[in-house]
């Protein structure tokens, strides 16, 4: 069993990401939920300033959860 040692900052950044990445879920669930809106709330509120970001965001921490190597690097 390898364990990682992390930097406070790598795992504020991580926690921050899976927050993001949990909130956009959540939002995504409700009926009539429109992905630009959504988008445009997110990046507001986490100071998000390009769509690509939150999307790459996003399926950094979907391949974590995946068990799939490739989180920060």
């Amino acid at each position: 069993m390898t364990q990682t040692l992390q930097t406070p900052f790598r795992k504020d950044k991580e926690a921050r990401e899976k927050a993001i990445y949990e909130e956009y879920n959540k939002m995504m669930e409700e009926p009539g939920a429109q992905a630009t809106a959504v988008n445009d709330f997110i990046m507001k509120k986490y100071g998000i300033y390009s769509v690509s970001t939150l999307y790459n965001i996003r399926k950094r921490v979907e391949s974590q959860m995946n068990g799939e190597k490739g989180g920060l690097q």
